[in-house]
């Protein structure tokens, strides 16, 4: 079985979501090429730059399986809008909102539970503080 390990590297932390891949086969490289792993059509099975690939699944401490964790990753953080300096009004702030599974490309998504807003975390966006509890 091939496994995607996506890792969020966090504030604080480094959590990985794993997800198994019955999807994808590895073909073996060949002239000092490295194994690649595709689908059932010989298509590259690499779903985007940060993500891994391995053969085999060790639990270890912060690594979650994407039946574990669907859709929400145990990790919390106040976050605030990073507004422009030349802004005249103070930046919102969302309190405990949680992490989630779903990446929008390369940037974090949070969740405000209170006002059901997805936060994004990226340059001139949002930022955010981890809770203590994490």
């Amino acid at each position: 079985m091939i496994y995607e390990i996506k890792t969020y590297d966090l504030t604080n932390k480094k959590i990985r979501l794993v997800k198994k891949r019955p999807d994808l086969k590895v073909v073996n490289g060949t002239n000092n090429q490295r194994d690649r792993f595709v689908d059932d059509d010989g298509r590259d099975g690499i779903c985007g730059p940060r993500s891994k690939f391995t053969t085999s699944l060790v639990k270890s401490e912060n690594t979650f399986t994407d039946e574990e964790c669907p859709k929400f990753l145990p990790y919390f953080a106040d976050v605030t809008q990073d507004l422009p300096g030349s802004c005249k009004f103070e930046p919102e702030i969302y309190e405990n909102c949680q992490l989630m599974t779903e990446t929008n490309g390369t940037y974090l998504q949070f969740f405000n539970h209170d006002t059901d807003k997805v936060l994004k975390i990226a340059i001139n966006s949002n930022i955010y503080s981890p809770l203590k509890n994490n």
